[in-house]
């Protein structure tokens, strides 16, 4: 893939901070055009992105440096922006072998329900395949939050609740 320098103009509020970060660094990105809406895929993600999009959803808050952690550990990552505000974002964790679980697949409200997400997961399956050899074989799970699954569905992954369900757990200190 070719290295492109994106320049973004315009920006305002909080996601200027976020994306004026995104236009310091060197990224692979495409730009697309459409429903009236110029936006660009960045297979990035920025700790303030993250940290960005989980606020205005409003799930649990994360320090900066515990997501730059965690986004430095993990397999793929996909953003989506457009000249003046983030979009979505969402990454892969996993063993880089033959597991990987979709997270942190989050859509801005505002774009919410227009195709975002599901451009998210799309690029992070092609970038799956992308990295697999022949014969090699890669499961990719999600734990979706209530009321999403049909969405991970609609992406191509199966539901079979007689083999498995999901479960979690949060620690704080």
């Amino acid at each position: 893939m070719k290295k492109m320098y994106a320049l973004m103009f315009n920006v305002d509020h909080v996601a200027a901070l976020i994306i004026d970060s995104l236009e310091r660094d060197f990224f692979l990105c495409y730009n697309f055009i459409g429903d009236n809406m110029n936006y660009k895929v960045i297979y990035d993600i920025k700790p303030e992105t993250l940290f960005y999009l989980r606020k205005i959803i409003g799930w649990k808050e994360i320090n900066i440096k515990q997501l730059k952690v965690a986004l430095e550990n993990t397999m793929c990552k996909v953003s989506i922006v457009n000249d003046n505000d983030i979009i979505a974002c969402g990454r892969l964790v996993g063993d880089y072998s033959c597991k990987g679980v979709l997270s942190d697949i989050l859509v801005n409200p505002k774009y919410q329900k227009q195709g975002f997400g599901k451009i998210i997961v799309t690029e992070i399956f092609k970038m799956v395949k992308d990295k697999m050899n022949q014969g090699d074989k890669f499961q990719i799970e999600a734990t979706p939050t209530y009321g999403n699954r049909e969405f991970y569905v609609k992406c191509g992954m199966k539901y079979k609740p007689e083999n498995q369900d999901g479960v979690y757990i949060w620690f704080e200190k």
